[in-house]
């Protein structure tokens, strides 16, 4: 946690002493995660939404009236959950436990560079969001050995869009957000049931945010 922690402040000191930056701020709220399973026949898998809770930090540079360049530094929970028995991946067990309540959670710094499209209407303007993003894993919890993790990817490149609404008071923005992520490579490098289905494993999550920023400049 300390390295996250140190990581923020030094982009918010870059942040504060870029010319190029017009407003920096913290952003913070749920996240609903989930995977999908795309196999090559016709076999599914049933999985549900997993909640969870996210943060970042996000800054707007190059900003113009209609545009601005938006970079995210943020933390989330990903994942989903499931009723057993299966296996999602290669393994030398099979498991016949009862059916409950699984949770797996895979944790994720990301940096996002995002295109922000935006109409302002007096105080409120609001906005789109979109652009790649690039997620880390930190931290893997995965309930009794169910997923092999040498299979897992650790560096994972995405696409974020959403729609937002800010409301600014002098120098000071209070904004909410709705933003999609979009996994474009692989969560992992393979996926085998017990019955050698190969699937593709993708993340996907929604993200409710609440945020505040702080602009810089007197006349932004």
């Amino acid at each position: 946690m300390k390295y996250l922690v140190c990581l923020g402040i030094l982009f918010g000191a870059f942040v504060a002493n870029a010319q190029f930056f017009s407003s920096v701020g913290f952003k913070s709220g749920a996240t609903f995660s989930n995977q999908n399973w795309k196999y090559i026949t016709d076999y599914s898998l049933d999985t549900e939404v997993r909640t969870s809770f996210q943060w970042a930090f996000m800054a707007d540079a190059f900003s113009s009236k209609y545009f601005a360049l938006n970079l995210e530094f943020g933390r989330i929970e990903k994942g989903m959950t499931d009723d057993p028995p299966f296996n999602l991946f290669k393994t030398t067990t099979t498991y016949y436990s009862p059916p409950a309540y699984q949770d797996y959670r895979y944790d994720y710094v990301y940096l996002s560079t995002l295109a922000k499209f935006k109409y302002p209407l007096g105080n409120f303007t609001p906005y789109g969001l979109i652009g790649p993003r690039l997620d880390y894993m930190t931290q893997k919890i995965i309930p009794y050995d169910a997923v092999d993790a040498n299979d897992i990817n650790d560096v994972i490149l995405g696409l974020n869009f959403g729609l937002g609404v800010s409301y600014k008071i002098k120098r000071i923005s209070f904004c909410i957000e709705a933003e999609q992520q979009w996994d474009l490579s692989k969560f992992a490098n393979e996926g085998k049931t017990l019955t050698n289905k190969t699937a593709d494993v993708k993340n996907t999550a929604l993200l409710l945010s609440f945020g505040i920023s702080y602009h810089l400049h007197q006349k932004e």
